[in-house]
């Protein structure tokens, strides 16, 4: 896998997307493939309008495979010489430790999911805020603080669709791991009608040394129970 962003911007106008290689803590590009250091900072100046990842906004990072376009034959949609394959497939599964501290300045953490097509052209031109077709591209944010939640101290999960309509029975909540760590596991199976889910899992409860995980712990885990952690 590499860590990218969107800080690789060329401002001469060439055609080429912000995708780069990130730094460490996600603040810059860096020359190389680097290891992501397991932080991001809040945004730096909040008052800046169109400031972008790490100054109006929180630092931001997205995971590729290590797959580039040029490599193989080629990405479906626009690609650069930074254009990196997705985790294709129609059956997979992401697993995420996370904690959310309480950030300084806008304090709006998020894991979110998008289609590498639209990483790899222009992320927030064409995701799912009403660009393009009906419904943008698709959007699925595991866990993602939002700016109703005015006393930000949980996390919301939902899914826009690629017609437009929200998820059915709208957001579900958890609490925020503000103070802890927990673990979020993302399964896609698109066999019969096809499911997305999302489960929270303790901070210590996956081995991520492991290779494979039974078909009994995933099928328990896809009967899990979709009510909200928040009453």
């Amino acid at each position: 896998m590499v860590f990218m962003n969107n800080l690789n911007i060329d401002y001469t106008g060439a055609d080429s997307s912000p995708q780069g290689y990130s730094t460490v803590d996600g603040s810059g590009t860096a020359t190389e493939s680097t290891v992501f250091g397991g932080t991001l900072a809040d945004a730096s100046d909040a008052s800046v309008t169109g400031g972008g990842p790490c100054v109006s906004t929180g630092c931001e990072v997205n995971i590729m495979t290590s797959t580039n376009c040029a490599d193989e034959d080629g990405c479906v949609g626009y690609y650069d010489d930074m254009g990196f394959h997705g985790w294709d497939g129609g059956m997979k599964m992401f697993v995420t430790k996370v904690q959310m501290p309480t950030g300084s300045t806008v304090n709006l953490p998020a894991i979110w999911m998008l289609n590498a097509q639209v990483v790899r052209a222009s992320q927030y031109a064409c995701n799912c805020r009403g660009s393009g077709s009906v419904g943008g591209c698709g959007e699925l944010d595991v866990a993602e603080v939002i700016e109703t939640n005015t006393a930000q101290d949980k996390v919301s999960t939902h899914y826009y669709f690629y017609d437009g309509s929200v998820s059915p029975g709208g957001d579900n909540y958890a609490a925020r791991p503000t103070d802890s760590v927990v673990t979020y596991v993302t399964i896609y199976d698109n066999s019969g009608e096809g499911v997305v889910k999302i489960i929270e899992i303790g901070g210590d409860d996956f081995d991520f040394s492991v290779d494979s995980i039974s078909a009994d712990t995933v099928s328990t885990w896809l009967s899990a129970s979709v009510e909200n952690l928040l009453s």
